[in-house]
C-alpha cells in the first residue's frame, strides 16, 4: 500500500532527545528523523510495526473506529503518547498531554482501505 507518513515530536526541555527518538523508532523504525528548533521530525514508509503492536495490544477494533473518526478524505492525524511509545506500545492521546506526544498524519489515496488494512483480524482470529 503507497502511504507518506509524517511524524513530528516537540522536545520538552525536561525531556531527552535521545528517549524521545527511541520512542518514535519503536512505533516507526523506518523513520528518518531531523532535529528543527527542538522538534523532531521525519517521515516513515512503513507502519508494519504499528500495525503488529495494534495485534499484539488486542486494540485493532479500538484503533479502527479511534481512526475512522479522525479520517478525512485522504489523510488521517493522531497523537500517540511519548512514554507508552518508549516502552513500545501504542496509546493514543485523546485530550492535550503535558508532555505533548507523538503527532502522525498519515496520507494515502484511500483512507479507509489503509485503517481497514491496519486493523484487520489475520485469519487465526477470525476462527
Amino acid at each position: 500500500m503507497n502511504m507518506e507518513i509524517e511524524i513530528k515530536a516537540v522536545v520538552k526541555k525536561t525531556e531527552s532527545i535521545d528517549k524521545v527518538k527511541k520512542a518514535i523508532t519503536n512505533i516507526f523504525p523506518s523513520v528518518i528523523l531531523e532535529e528543527r528548533e527542538g522538534t523532531l521530525i521525519g517521515k516513515a514508509t512503513k507502519m508494519d510495526v504499528f500495525k503488529k503492536m495494534l495485534e499484539i495490544q488486542r486494540i485493532r477494533d479500538t484503533a479502527k473506529s479511534f481512526l475512522q473518526k479522525r479520517a478525512k478524505e485522504k489523510e488521517v492525524s493522531f497523537v500517540l503518547n511519548k512514554e507508552a511509545a518508549y516502552v513500545g506500545k501504542v496509546n493514543f492521546l485523546t485530550v492535550e498531554h503535558p508532555m505533548g506526544g507523538i503527532e502522525v498524519v498519515v496520507r494515502t489515496d484511500d483512507i479507509s482501505e489503509f485503517i481497514n488494512w491496519l486493523t484487520e483480524k489475520n485469519t487465526q482470529d477470525k476462527k
